[in-house]
C-alpha cells in the first residue's frame, strides 16, 4: 500500500476517491462477471447482457421479457441465462446469433464454449474469410474507406482515415488490412487505390451483416441531424397510403433512383467528401388480423 494511501488515512481517517476506486475495482469487476455462487459469466452471456444493457440505455422501459420476445426465445430461458443460472441451448444460440448479428468469429467462440472447447484467437482460412466478409458488409466505415480512395488527395494512412471518418485508429488500421486482404484495395505511393468493382449484395435475403450495416447507417443519419449543417445534407420524409401488392414496384422505383443518383454524382467533378444515401420505406401501421 503506497505512502499516499497511508497519508490519506492518517490525515482524514478515510479513503480518497482515487484510492477507494483502486482498492475496490477488482472486487466490482469480479461481481460483474460472477453470480453469488461464484459462477463465471460465459461469452454468450456477456454478449446477451451487453446487448440488453444497450437497449435499456435507449429505452429505460425495455425489459427482459421484451428482449426474449424480440429474440424469439422463451422468457424463462433467457432470464435464467442472463442471471447466470444456465447456458443458452444450441438452437437458441443460432436464433440469437442471427437476430443480433453476431459475426462468424463470435458464433464460433460461443459454440466452442458450449462444447467445452478452449477458445483460440487464431482463425483458419475459411473462418477468416467469413469474418472478413461479414465485417466488410457489417461496419459502415469499410464502404467509407473504399470511397475515400476516390478522392484525389487521399492518404493510405490509418491516422488520416480515422480523422476523416471519425473512427478510431484501431478500426482504421484493421479495416485497411482487411480490405487489402480481400483484394478490394491497395496502397500506391502513399495513396489508396481501388482494385475491384463496386460491391453489391443480394436483394431481399435476410443477413445479419446487412442488418448491422443498416442499423449503423440509421445511427449515422441521426447524428447528422445534429452535427452536419443543413446546406450540406438532405433529410426528408413522406408518408403515403400504399397497396402492399405494389411493394415490389415501389422497390424498383427506389432502386432506379439510387442507380441514377450514383451514375450522376459518384466521383464526378472533383469530389472532396464521402456521402451516404440511406433510404427507409416501411409500414407505420400494423397489419390487421385476417378475419375468418
Amino acid at each position: 500500500m503506497g505512502t499516499g494511501f497511508i497519508d490519506v488515512l492518517s490525515r482524514r481517517g478515510r479513503l480518497s476517491r482515487l484510492s477507494r476506486d483502486a482498492l475496490f475495482r477488482p472486487v466490482l469487476l469480479f461481481a460483474e462477471k460472477h453470480d453469488e455462487n461464484g459462477y463465471m459469466e460465459s461469452y454468450c452471456q456477456e454478449l446477451l447482457r451487453g446487448e440488453l444493457a444497450k437497449r435499456k440505455a435507449r429505452n429505460s422501459q425495455y425489459s427482459v421479457r421484451a428482449f426474449a420476445r424480440d429474440l424469439g426465445i422463451s422468457n424463462t430461458a433467457l432470464s435464467d441465462v442472463l442471471s447466470l443460472r444456465r447456458e443458452l441451448s444450441r438452437k437458441n444460440i443460432l436464433i440469437a446469433a442471427e437476430y443480433l448479428g453476431w459475426s462468424p468469429q463470435q458464433k464460433k467462440r460461443v459454440m466452442d464454449e458450449l462444447r467445452g472447447v478452449e477458445a483460440s484467437d487464431t482463425l483458419d482460412e475459411k473462418l477468416e474469410l467469413e469474418e472478413d466478409t461479414f465485417r466488410l458488409i457489417s461496419d459502415w466505415f469499410y464502404f467509407g474507406i473504399l470511397n475515400l480512395a476516390k478522392l484525389e488527395k487521399n492518404q493510405a494512412d490509418p491516422k488520416w482515415i480515422a480523422k476523416r471518418l471519425g473512427i478510431s485508429m484501431v478500426e482504421a488500421s484493421d479495416a485497411l488490412l482487411r480490405l487489402k486482404r480481400l483484394g478490394y484495395l491497395e496502397t500506391e505511393n502513399g495513396r489508396l487505390r481501388r482494385t475491384a468493382a463496386p460491391i453489391r449484395t443480394t436483394q431481399d435475403i435476410p443477413s445479419a451483416a446487412l442488418r448491422n450495416y443498416h442499423r449503423q447507417n440509421l445511427k449515422k443519419s441521426e447524428e447528422a441531424l445534429d452535427e452536419i449543417e443543413v446546406h450540406l445534407r438532405e433529410v426528408s420524409a413522406i408518408t403515403l397510403a400504399l397497396d402492399p401488392s405494389r411493394m415490389s414496384e415501389a422497390k424498383h422505383v427506389i432502386q432506379q433512383f439510387r442507380r441514377k443518383l450514383a451514375k450522376t454524382f459518384d466521383a464526378a467533378g472533383k469530389p472532396s467528401e464521402v456521402y451516404t444515401l440511406a433510404i427507409q420505406f416501411f409500414p407505420i401501421t400494423r397489419e390487421e388480423s385476417r378475419r375468418k
